[in-house]
Parts: structure tokens; sequence; C-alpha cells
């Protein structure tokens, strides 16, 4: 196509002879429209050294400059044209150039002469403020949008970012107003209704937050954070299915997004796809390095499946992450449950729960807390909030203790947070209370605490903690009179709001308070309750016993075993359990594939070591009875010290088999060494590391245990096993049936004391003071 003219050579002629600047202008556009930026550029740069003073033509090479990813050279060119023709809008592309350069005060500062240029041009506003949103000035950027709003009128950017700020500062109903007055100004805005959706989904509103998405994706269709926001719904109600293609239409739609990439990875993790979910953490990060979510979702997804390659450079910079979203007054991407695992000090761990304590707080911040009611006359109302009312471990170890509490001064309330599953556990929690209402359908945090302060509870006990499905924000809103944490979480919760924990000495030592926010409540014995004496009573009848043969074990081999989560084991133990198997050539050691995925890596380890993969024994899962039944099999269980076995460490002591634990600082390192303490064998607690290793290689030398030698043939009764470990099998087969530790009823009579005591103090004065229960 003929426009007109030809030019043969785009050298720089002589500029007497050239052509008028126009041509040049109008060659430049047509290369533009044929993509051939280099050409385009040279023709731009040649105009505007013909016409230096036409404001215009240095716009159009700026933003050829900028097509060629050339920042620094297009940055120079709108200065140029500003120098010649200054404007509002020049202003606002010159602050965000410089922004993209990291040149955040030169920004500010032309973001600023947009605003002096044109007060009443929102643009400006808009910009500035999320330039100091992205700098963490959230009051700044606050007050910037509102006087962009009061100068320029009602804006739907506007509200919606502001909106945005008041979410980061856990400003929920706030933000939820904002985003309502975007929708109100422009209905088709679909960033707004996404981040309306998600600030309901904050506050329990699934419903409500689920037509938000459906709005947005009728809207527009190709959006991709509609879709993602579904799926954030869909993750966190349990569809995992449905939630996971969403997700990956939303992916389609924005292959590059690394905060779909994270929640994709986040839900395969969910379902047990270790592996796809860490491939996408790390490609999350692979387009934006500072992702702290991602970066600490990898590493406790690397943990899970005992991935321990570079481990300790992995927690240095997860520690810098915390510190600067502590510091900037973010939600930390470390979860209080994952810390757990975690070498973090103790009072590191306590600001991690504050700050999750802090957040449940911000999303019923719009309510007022229910008012302290007045003291019931007679019994003392407890009731328990729980997400695991059925088939999950806290049932299975709880399951009595409702009906146990002595009805002459108690009256016992249930509140579940999650559906009934049928099963027999949730039948016999609902049975042993006096009343029991299922709460979770009711989506509103504020109207799921009305109903539990319609019973007038005294003593309100969460039971959750930071574990899955726990709906703190209703904690937050106070709806008992007095709140209590116990079981669920071990460790402490951060919450003012919940100012008691139910504990021991063993596990919270009175030199340890300081780093929990709450006064203890501590039991006399372990605080570990369990049922074991009521709902596991056959495992006594040995004649229900399985044998080795039935689980592929050896006869002939002394079976050191740990039936925890593969997660919960970390390199340092491990380095002492390989240690223990060279020194105890005649051993082996029995895990659980818990994950599945795990196991090729712990080999691998093993391996590392020189110890053959024969001496490392996988089983399945099983049945919680059957799992009981056959811990009976091991000769001794070597506890994982950072994170104790505690429904499986009284599983394997009621079956009779005795563990070597070392006890840390924390609460969830101590929990085995209370249970033992409880069971009156405390010569299972190991004083050091060294001392853990020598007692299992002490235990591992002599004859073979009581309870299976009268079963082997003679010539394989000569294994390994001392006679400590004989006598200590048979101490232990003798105390589960008189020792505290599986006398739930004498469990709940001493629990009473404390809570009975902990009415008096509220009574009399309403404070909180730490309780020790004397039984």
């Amino acid at each position: 196509m003929k426009l007109g003219f030809e030019i043969q050579d785009i050298g720089y002629p002589d500029i007497a002879h050239a052509s008028p600047p126009e041509l040049y202008f109008h060659q430049a556009q047509h290369f533009l429209f044929q993509k051939n930026l280099d050409m385009a550029l040279r023709c731009f740069d040649l105009v505007c050294h013909l016409a230096p003073t036409n404001p215009s033509y240095w716009i159009a090479y700026a933003e050829c400059l900028k097509l060629a990813n050339c920042s620094n050279d297009s940055l120079r060119a709108y200065l140029a044209a500003a120098s010649l023709q200054n404007s509002s809008a020049l202003q606002v592309i010159i602050g965000y150039l410089y922004e993209e350069l990291g040149f955040d005060n030169e920004a500010l500062q032309s973001y600023d002469q947009s605003i002096l240029l044109d007060p009443y041009k929102f643009e400006g506003y808009n910009y500035k403020g999320n330039l100091l949103r992205k700098l963490r000035k959230l009051q700044e950027a606050v007050e910037v949008f509102c006087t962009g709003i009061r100068m320029g009128g009602k804006n739907e950017h506007l509200y919606n970012n502001l909106g945005n700020c008041y979410l980061d500062s856990n400003l929920i109903i706030e933000a939820e107003q904002c985003y309502i007055s975007a929708i109100s100004i422009v209905p088709e805005m679909v960033a707004a209704h996404c981040n309306l959706s998600n600030v309901l989904k904050a506050q329990g509103r699934v419903s409500e937050a689920l037509d938000q998405c459906k709005q947005a994706i009728c809207i527009d269709p190709s959006y991709s954070d509609a879709y993602a926001c579904m799926g954030n719904i869909l993750k966190d109600t349990h569809n995992i299915q449905e939630c996971l293609i969403y997700y990956q239409q939303a992916l389609q739609l924005n292959p590059t997004s690394v905060v779909i990439l994270n929640n994709l990875a986040n839900a395969l993790k969910d379902i047990g796809d270790v592996h796809n979910a860490i491939i996408c953490y790390k490609k999350a990060l692979e387009i934006t390095p500072w992702f702290p979510e991602a970066y600490c979702n990898l590493i406790y997804s690397k943990i899970f499946i005992c991935d321990w390659e570079d481990q300790q450079n992995s927690f240095i910079q997860m520690a810098k992450y915390i510190k600067y979203q502590v510091e900037n007054k973010q939600l930390p991407s470390v979860q209080p449950f994952h810390a757990i695992i975690y070498p973090l000090a103790p009072e590191d761990k306590l600001t991690l729960s504050r700050k999750y304590a802090e957040h449940a707080q911000s999303l019923v911040s719009g309510y007022s807390i229910f008012p302290k009611s007045q003291p019931n006359e007679g019994k003392i109302r407890i009731g328990y909030v729980s997400s695991d009312f059925g088939d999950h471990p806290l049932s299975h170890l709880l399951q009595s203790i409702f009906k146990f509490h002595n009805r002459q001064y108690f009256e016992v309330y249930g509140f579940a947070l999650s559906p009934n599953d049928k099963s027999e556990y949730r039948r016999i929690v609902e049975a042993g209370c006096d009343e029991f209402i299922d709460i979770s359908g009711i989506d509103d945090p504020y109207k799921a605490a009305q109903v539990i302060n319609q019973y007038n509870i005294d003593i309100l006990v969460n039971l959750n903690g930071y574990t899955k499905g726990s709906r703190n924000e209703i904690f937050a809103l106070k709806p008992g009179r007095v709140q209590a944490q116990f079981m669920g979480f071990p460790g402490t919760l951060g919450a003012d709001y919940i100012p008691y924990m139910i504990t021991d000495k063993s596990v919270c030592p009175p030199a340890y308070t300081h780093y929990y926010s709450e006064k203890m409540i501590w039991m006399p014995h372990s605080y570990f309750a369990n049922d074991h004496a009521q709902s596991n009573r056959d495992v006594l009848d040995l004649s229900n016993r399985p044998t080795r043969q039935e689980y592929g074990l050896p006869d002939d081999k002394f079976i050191f075993a740990n039936f925890n989560q593969l997660y919960k084991i970390d390199p340092d133990t491990f380095a002492i359990w390989m240690n223990i198997l060279k020194r105890t050539p005649n051993s082996v050691l029995w895990l659980l594939r818990f994950p599945s995925v795990g196991e090729a890596n712990i080999r691998k380890y093993a391996s590392d070591y020189g110890i053959e993969q024969s001496r490392i024994i996988f089983t399945d899962v099983a049945q919680k009875r059957v799992h009981i039944n056959r811990c009976f099999l091991a000769d001794l269980c070597l506890d994982t010290p950072l994170y104790n076995g505690h429904t499986t460490g009284c599983d394997l002591l009621w079956s009779g088999l005795p563990m070597v634990t070392f006890p840390l600082k924390t609460m969830a390192s101590r929990v085995a060494s209370g249970l033992v303490t409880a069971l009156e064998c405390p010569e299972m607690i190991a004083s050091s590391p060294s001392n853990y290793e020598e007692k299992a290689v002490q235990y591992a030398n002599g004859p073979v245990v009581s309870q299976i030698e009268s079963t082997l043939p003679k010539h394989i009764r000569s294994r390994l096993g001392s006679s400590e470990l004989k006598l200590l099998r048979c101490k232990i087969e003798h105390k589960r049936l008189t020792a505290p530790l599986f006398n739930t009823e004498m469990w709940v009579r001493n629990l009473e004391k404390g809570l009975k005591e902990v009415m008096k103090i509220e009574l009399e004065n309403g404070s909180h003071s730490n309780i020790e229960i004397v039984p």
C-alpha cells in the first residue's frame, strides 16, 4: 500500500535538505503499524531532532520507546514533552514510569504534580494512593483516596482501592462498604465484586460471597480473578474437586498470575497431590521471587513429604519474610499450626499467634462484643465449640468426657462447626451433651455467636484453636462469659478474648508461661484427655492381637517404630534414628505411609546414612481400632521431639508399647512427656538428644519383649530386647489400668474443679489468674 511518499534512506541526512518532520512522523507511524519497532524508533528519533519543541512528537516517541521496553528512554522523552506542555495526565504517566523503575519518591512527586495541575481528576489520587499502599503507608493512602473522592466526586476506582487499603488494615467492615459503594457507581465493576466476595468470605458469609463471584463471571466471563475467587470459596467449604476446576479456568485466562498459581497449589496440597503443588509454588516464585505466601507454603509442602533439601537456608529466608510482614503490619504467611514444626523461638510463635488472633478480631470489628451475661444460678453451663465432632482424632479422644460431666453441677452444650458426618463418634458426642446445636450452616460469625450467647454459657471452650475448620472470629465476639482453649491446638492462641488454656505443668511449666498469652488451668496429671479405656477396651484381649506376619514384619528383629505423620520427622531426629539403627544391627524401623509420597525421600536419606532399604519398613495407615491393636507389634516407639505423638502417643501407650521421648520448650514438644508422666512411667523421658539415643540403644539389648515372647519359636527368642524393656512393658500394661492417664472419669472430675475455680474468680472480681487443680 502506497502512503504517497517513500524514504529510501532512514539515516540522518543533512537537516537542511530533509523532508518535513511530518513525513518522518507518518513514516514512523507506518513502521509502528507494521510492528517494526526498530525502524519506528529511528523515525521518531529523527522527528524529535528536527522538531524538538513539538510536545506531540516527544509523546509519540515516548510511547514507542515504552512499547520497546526502553523504560528509561521513554521516561526522558515524556519529561521532554512535559517541559514543553505539562498536563495532569502526562504527570500520571511520568509517575507510573518512575514507579516502574523503582524511583518511588520521584513517582510520588509526579502524582502530586498531577493533582496540583487538576485537583478534580481522580487519576492522580488513584495512582498516588496505590503507590502508598504498596509502600505500606496505609494511613496516608487512605487520606489520599478520601481526598480524591471529596475533590473529584464519587469514583468507583477510588472506592475500590480505598477498600483495599481498609482490607490491608484489617478494617473489614469499612472495606465492605467501600466495595459496595464502587458497585453502586458502576454495577459492572468486576474487580469490586471479587473484592467484596473476598471480604464476605473472610467474615464467613459464604453464600453472599458466592453470589458476588457469580455476578462477576456473568459480567465478564474472561475475568480470571472471578474464577479464582470462586475457587477460594469452594476450597474453604471443602468442595475441592470443583474448586480445582475454577482455579484451572482462572489459570487458562491468566497463566502468569502468581496468586492463582499459589491458590491452585494450596488446593492440590489439600487433596494430597503435594508433588504438583510444589511445582505450582515453584512456578509462582519463578515469576515473582518475592512472594512470602508461596515461599512459606513451599517450605511446608516440602517438609510434609520429608524433602529436607537446603532446609536451613529456607528457614532463614522464611524468618526474613515473617519479620518483614510483622513489621509492616501484614498477616504473616506462616500459619501458627505450620509454625509448630519450624525451629522458631517460642516468643516468635507467640507473635505469630497474636497476629492471627488480631486478624480474627478484625473480621468482626464492625460488631459489638456481647456484654457479660448474668451468672447462672446453680449449675455452671459449659459449652464446647468444634469443627471436629465426628470421625476425627479429637472426637476419638473426647467422646466420653461430655457424658461424664457431673449433672449436679454442670450443664453441657455442644456447638458444631461442621455438618453431621453420621459417624458413631458424632452420635456419642451428641448424646453426651444436654443440648447439641449445629451452627455449621450459619455463615455470619455474629449470628453464630448470637446463637451461642443465647444459651448463656458460663465457660465456652475452643476445641479448634488454629486447626482446620476453626472460626476464631466467633470467639472474638465473646459469646461466652469466660472463654478457654483446649486440646485442638498445642500452643498459645495469642488472643486476649480467650484468656485461659487447659494444660498441665509437664507440658506448660511455670517457667515457660511467658510464651503464652493465656492464664493456665493446670490439670494435676496430663491435660490430654482420652477415651481409650471406654472405646478401645478390646485391645486388652490378647486373643484379638494380630501377628507380625500379617503386616510383613520380621519375627526375628527388634522393631523401632514411629506412627506419626512423616512431617513431624526433622533431619536432626532422623540422624539420631540412623545412629540407633547402626548401633543395633538386628533392628528395623517401622513407619507409616503418612503420606505415601514421603516414603521415597525417607528411603533416600536412609541410604545416604548407609542403612539398607530392608531395614526401613512402611505400612499403610489403618482404621483407628486396627491401628491401636497393631501398635503392640513393635518393640519401642522413637518419638519425634520437635512435635510429639499426641493422639498417637495415647494410642501406642494404651496398646502397651513403650516409647522414648525428649521434651523441648514448646507445648507440642512436651505432650508425650506429659502422657508418660501421667502413666507414672517417667523413665521413658530422655534428658538430652544423646540420652534419647542411649536409652533407645539400651532398651534394644537383651532377650525378647514379654508380650510376644511366648508366641515366637525358641530359635527367635534370643533376638535383641532388654530385660529393662520387658519390665517397662509389663509396667505399662499394669499402669494403663491404674494410673491417671486413661482414667477419663477422674480426668473430668479434676477438670470440673478447675472450671469451678474459674467461675469463682470470675464472680469475685472478673479477673483471670493461673489455677492449679489439686486432685
